[in-house]
């Protein structure tokens, strides 16, 4: 299995085990790659190098549809005077300059 087809853009904790990415394996009518969290140990996200099947092929949807999508979520919760309930599931997001290899 491999995650080859995942680019990540933006850690997700200060770990660097949770990971936003592009799928550059499926990009729509326009070209824009759909978005998926992925993290280290997390099944499901991986496709087979060979035939590319997924992993686990019974959730291979995205996260979101595109960078578009996932810029406006976030960009509300980190602006909200409340944090979602989905935050804590992400480990710390948010800046993580001491992360980055």
């Amino acid at each position: 299995m491999a995650t080859n087809h995942l680019v990540g853009f933006a850690l997700a904790d200060a770990d660097s085990e949770g990971v936003w990415c592009f799928d550059v394996t499926q990009p729509d009518a326009n070209g824009e790659y759909p978005v998926y969290y992925h993290q280290d140990d997390q099944e499901g996200r991986a496709r087979y190098a060979e035939g590319g099947e997924w992993e686990d092929g019974t959730d291979p949807a995205p996260d979101f549809p595109t960078f578009a999508a996932w810029l406006g979520t976030v960009t509300v919760a980190f602006t909200a005077s409340e944090p979602p309930s989905w935050f804590g599931e992400l480990g710390s997001p948010g800046f993580h300059p001491d992360g980055v290899r």
